[in-house]
């Protein structure tokens, strides 16, 4: 699924920019635009019927311009990206949703994507609150009695896909999900969202010997390194370049785990020795990468425990053995020291420059984009989703902040 507001057009089938075409754009929710008229009938095959998903983006959208609040541009009732307007796409694209008011007839499909790794939110907590009512609102847009969910097509005594389905499939969802690229190219911008049940199974580190990237909607790995028989392929779900204490709050964040893989234990004993003090070396170099320069200042504690970021670019944060000749095996490049010399503070300066090394990949590793937050966004702000008041006729009305009604107006 691409989102919404891009700066540049996407086709929302193919992920194709739309540079010199003319976009198709959806006359029904006015949310989709295709780089071709192919592209719409096969999205309108595939997932964006104009009984379905369609006049429900469609309801979604009017809702939200009813309930704008008044000098802001926030409504009372959001209809965010992710996950509001991706688990109508999942029911649509994986469950076969088709008709508003109909059943699914996909359920194979989204009975795999809930055995996948969920970390659902306590029963009590704001934040499975927040969800149950993006679960109790998507039932009122599909037109579906919120007490019995989306029913099951062939199968008569099935029980239906409620709300606390919907909070598991949209947590699923949420811990397994991967961004789309625009290009390999990095820095590039992030198009859109998908979820691929066979790159679910990869583990995470943050010493990874494989990155994903997409080719449109086609989700690809390759290999950062050599990589031995028998050794587990790991990719990293969050930017490698990030801090210990920044990548640990992004993996709790969305995937509820500390990691402790070997980069991880390097740096926490790194921060340890900072805490008590010890002779700083201060390094600086600078990089081209995909023709822009950057320019990095890295400081470390006890040469041999790797350096941590002062200003702008990467952070290495990878082990050194010695000053002279040392290698930094960073994802983004790689760097030998070439030079120690004093600086006006009395600690070392190290002149870094590149080091050319094959196992390098050509661009960063791919990670999936944080799709909700870890606490219920309050009422009015951007991702709320639970409005402070109805919609007006014809729109169905939805839940107030912290309702937990279950009634449905539409049946």
């Amino acid at each position: 699924m691409t989102y919404r507001d891009l700066e540049s057009p996407y086709c929302s089938q193919c992920v194709k920019p739309m540079v010199d075409e003319t976009p198709v754009e959806c006359e029904g929710c006015f949310l989709e635009r295709y780089c071709s008229k192919s592209c719409a009938e096969a999205a309108e095959g595939s997932h964006h019927a104009r009984t379905g998903e369609c006049a429900t983006f469609a309801t979604a959208v009017d809702a939200e311009a009813a309930t704008l609040i008044e000098g802001t541009d926030h409504s009372e009732f959001e209809f965010d990206d992710a996950p509001q307007r991706f688990i109508i796409r999942v029911l649509c694209q994986a469950g076969g949703w088709r008709e508003r008011g109909g059943g699914i007839t996909g359920e194979a499909t989204l009975r795999r994507l809930l055995k996948l790794q969920s970390h659902e939110p306590e029963v009590d907590s704001d934040e499975r609150e927040w969800l149950s009512g993006i679960a109790r609102n998507t039932l009122r847009l599909m037109e579906q009695d919120v007490d019995e969910g989306v029913k099951v097509f062939g199968e008569k005594d099935a029980p239906g896909y409620g709300v606390e389905e919907l909070v598991r499939l949209m947590c699923c969802v949420r811990c397994n999900s991967h961004t789309l690229y625009a290009s390999e190219e990095w820095p590039s911008e992030p198009v859109g969202t998908a979820v691929y049940l066979k790159g679910s199974a990869f583990n995470h580190s943050c010493l990874p010997s494989a990155e994903f990237y997409n080719e449109g909607t086609s989700l690809r790995v390759r290999s950062v390194r050599d990589i031995s028989a028998g050794e587990e392929v790991t990719i990293s779900y969050v930017p490698v370049t990030e801090t210990l204490w920044d990548r640990r709050q992004a993996l709790w964040r969305q995937y509820k785990f500390d990691c402790e893989c070997d980069r991880c234990i390097l740096e926490e004993e790194d921060e340890e020795k900072m805490n008590l003090g010890g002779g700083a070396v201060v390094v600086s170099f600078s990089t081209s990468y995909h023709s822009s320069t950057e320019t990095h200042e890295l400081v470390g504690f006890d040469v041999g425990l790797g350096f941590r970021s002062l200003s702008g670019g990467s952070s290495a944060g990878f082990p050194a053995s010695s000053l002279g000749g040392v290698t930094f095996s960073n994802p983004r490049a790689a760097f030998r020291c070439a030079a120690v010399r004093p600086s006006a503070g009395g600690s070392s300066v190290l002149d870094f420059f590149p080091a050319p090394s094959p196992s390098l990949p050509s661009s960063s590793a791919r990670f999936p984009a944080p799709l909700v937050p870890a606490a219920a966004s309050p009422p009015g702000s951007r991702g709320a989703v639970n409005p402070t008041s109805s919609p007006p006729p014809p729109l169905p009305p939805f839940d107030a902040p912290g309702s937990s009604s279950s009634s449905s107006s539409l049946k």
